[in-house]
């Protein structure tokens, strides 16, 4: 799911449930799952379609907040 397409979610009252996990594929990044009320899956990504991922949680936290997610759950 793209950036615009969680924040368009967001402002129409779409309950999105984020989680921000290790990326499987290299143990030192974080990636970020959203998951619809539908129960689908996907992972976040830029208006180009790559993946947004990051070795500091810090700074994924205020990118979710600016997109404007409320709560998130951190998996280690």
């Amino acid at each position: 799911m793209k950036i615009d397409e969680a924040k368009e979610k967001i402002l129409s009252g779409v309950q999105l449930i984020v989680e921000v996990m290790h990326n499987p594929a290299e143990l030192s990044e974080w990636i970020l799952w959203v998951r619809e009320p539908s129960g689908k899956s996907f992972l976040l990504s830029d208006s180009d379609g790559k993946v947004i991922e990051s070795s500091d949680v810090t700074q994924l936290c205020h990118a979710l907040k600016d997109i404007g997610f409320r709560q998130a759950t951190i998996v280690f």
